[in-house]
């Protein structure tokens, strides 16, 4: 990202916009960028499991939290649950948006270390209402490295239609 945004100052989901620099004017390098972007954009997909045409890419994961964040469509009395491992920029996304529409910012806590999977699901599930619209949770905690079970955690709260926002910074050199 530093690199792209350094010598060509554009969103990176804009492929190749023609006033990104001097140097790619030109249709030939425009075509090269853009190519390169996608091969990049498929290996990080096949590298998370998910389609290149669902990633973004940000200067990091703190924006990409905000930018979740900040787009859902969610009203006063909306709840969203984070944990008390929760990293300050996966935790103060959500509680400006309590302070700007009135959602509910839930923080649940479990015991460390962790029994197993069941633990962590059954505290989400304690913590779950017909309110709950948001579970932002980290696939690996920066506080201590546990990795938690977010298959189970992504199942659990799609059974529910419970949007999951995965912080997921530091599972690609954990898990």
């Amino acid at each position: 990202t530093l690199f792209f945004n350094k010598f060509f100052c554009v969103n990176i989901s804009c492929k190749c916009h023609a006033m990104a620099s001097p140097s790619l004017s030109g249709s030939v390098a425009r075509k090269t960028l853009s190519a390169a972007l996608t091969a990049l954009m498929k290996r990080l997909g096949n590298l998370i499991g998910c389609g290149h045409d669902e990633l973004t890419i940000t200067q990091g994961a703190t924006e990409a939290l905000s930018l979740v964040a900040n787009g859902l469509q969610l009203t006063a009395g909306d709840e969203v649950i984070v944990t008390s491992h929760s990293h300050g920029s996966a935790l103060y996304p959500w509680v400006l948006q309590a302070q700007r529409r009135g959602i509910v910012v839930k923080q649940i806590a479990w015991p460390m270390p962790l029994s197993g999977p069941e633990q962590v699901v059954g505290a989400i599930g304690a913590a779950v209402t017909e309110k709950t619209r948001v579970l932002a949770i980290s696939h690996v905690q920066y506080s201590d490295g546990a990795v938690l079970p977010i298959t189970e955690i992504c199942t659990f709260a799609k059974q529910r239609s419970i949007l999951t926002v995965v912080d997921g910074a530091q599972a690609c050199g954990s898990v």
